[in-house]
């Protein structure tokens, strides 16, 4: 054998062994049933109850322009005030939803990061979402579910 076939050699073992070596350091994967933790969550079940009374409070608003609107006798001041009411529905709608999107990037940031946290802690170097694993992991699921706040 030559000088440089041996070397070759050499060169290929070493980066198999390297490439082995990461896959042994990195075997820790853990999955999360991440529906599962969401619709566990006490933030998320506020959220949700605030939500419902939000769109309860939006429905009465709008009963009661309606009939502010009904009682209007005058056509063209009955127009005038569909459109302010309708102006001021929408402005409500959105203010409603922009909060409630806001509130729920917040939820799901802080449940990413628990399940961060409860994986570092364990070890673990991967994590999955278990709905895409078809077998393999450890599932930190009711882990994660009990952590979160």
């Amino acid at each position: 054998m030559t000088k440089e076939r041996v070397i070759a050699a050499c060169a290929v073992l070493f980066a198999a062994g390297v490439f082995v070596g990461c896959i042994c350091n990195c075997n820790r994967i853990a999955t999360v049933d991440v529906v599962a933790v969401v619709s566990k969550s006490p933030a998320v079940q506020a959220l949700k109850n605030e939500q419902s009374v939000k769109a309860q409070e939006l429905a009465a608003w709008l009963k009661n322009a309606e009939a502010e609107v009904e009682k209007e006798s005058d056509k063209a001041k009955k127009e005038e005030m569909l459109q302010q009411y309708r102006a001021e529905f929408a402005q409500k709608r959105n203010a409603v939803s922009e909060k409630y999107n806001q509130d729920l990037q917040a939820i799901d940031s802080s449940i990413s990061q628990t399940i961060t946290e409860v994986a570092k802690k364990k070890g673990y170097k991967i994590v999955l979402n278990k709905s895409e694993v078809l077998s393999g992991g450890t599932d930190l699921t009711e882990e994660i579910a009990k952590a979160v706040k």
